[in-house]
This record gives structure tokens, sequence and C-alpha cells, in this order.
């Protein structure tokens, strides 16, 4: 298990360097900050997410019921988060409950570096919310696995949700 683990965090690491690898080439973009402190945001938001998709499994009966829930709980948290559009735009609700997502704490570390030139030490507060967030998910997750047993996992397994492959 550790394992998948590892590789699905490296492919999400190296899909996040290749956005900004990109930006750079095609678009311009100027990092102003601690491309260290770039890849820690990088990697405690691989991980944070990752963590979250292992709850969503745990937490779902179905392949599709976890789809259908990652699905919305992306669009709701790159939005709540401030990832489509700036928070400051968005209503006085959605910016009061924007620090609740995950998505909001990468948006503010990598803003942090990419437009206020921060360093490591700069982004220490938003990495550590990533890394409470990937906590509290882990902690679902292995509860939930742990009352089930191997339950979960095996129920996901394509082979027994009714010929769906």
């Amino acid at each position: 298990m550790l394992g998948k683990i590892l590789s699905t965090l490296l492919i999400a690491i190296v899909q996040v360097a290749a956005l900004f690898w990109l930006g750079v080439l095609f678009f311009d973009l100027v990092i102003a900050g601690s491309l260290v402190g770039l890849g820690i945001i990088a990697v405690t938001f691989s991980l944070s997410m990752l963590s979250f998709g292992v709850a969503a499994t745990s937490l779902s009966r179905t392949s599709l019921q976890l789809t259908t829930s990652v699905n919305l709980f992306a669009i709701v948290f790159a939005g709540v988060g401030g990832a489509l559009v700036p928070l400051a735009v968005l209503p006085g609700w959605v910016q009061s409950v924007a620090k609740f997502v995950p998505t909001y704490w990468a948006v503010e570390g990598f803003l942090d570096v990419i437009l206020d030139g921060a360093g490591t030490a700069e982004i220490l507060l938003p990495a550590s919310m990533l890394m409470l967030f990937t906590i509290i998910f882990t902690v679902v997750a292995a509860t939930k696995f742990r009352l089930r047993g191997n339950q979960g996992l095996h129920r996901l397994n394509p082979r027994n949700l009714g010929g769906v492959s």
C-alpha cells in the first residue's frame, strides 16, 4: 500500500512541477521567491489531496459514489479556496469558510512564493496547515478502514461492482 501512495504522490508532484515549468516556459511566469518554498507547498498540498482521496475511498461504498464525491469536493475546494477566482470577489461567507479547505492554504503558499517572493520561513503557516489537513484526512481514513477491516478496499474492487470495470 505504501508503494501505491508514494507512486501517486510522486506523480502529483511531477504534475505540479510540470505546470509551473510550462508557466515559466510559455506564459513568462516569474517565481519571485524560493523554489524550495514552492516545492514545500507543492509536496504538502499533494499530500493533503492524496490523503483526502484515501479518506474519500474509505467513506465510499461504490466506485460511482467515490468518483462523484471526489469530483464534487474538488470543485468546492477549488472554488472556496480561491483557485478559480480571487477570494476578494467571492461573498463574505465564502471568504470566512475558505480557511477550512486545503486549497486556500495551497493558493496562499503559492501566491506568497510566486508574487511576494517568500522564502521557506514565510510559507511555514500554509505548509503546516496543509499538513494538518493531511493528518485529519489520514485519521478519518485509518479510522474508517479499521472499523470496516478490509471490506472497504474489497468493496471498491471493480470485479465486485456487478460487472463494471
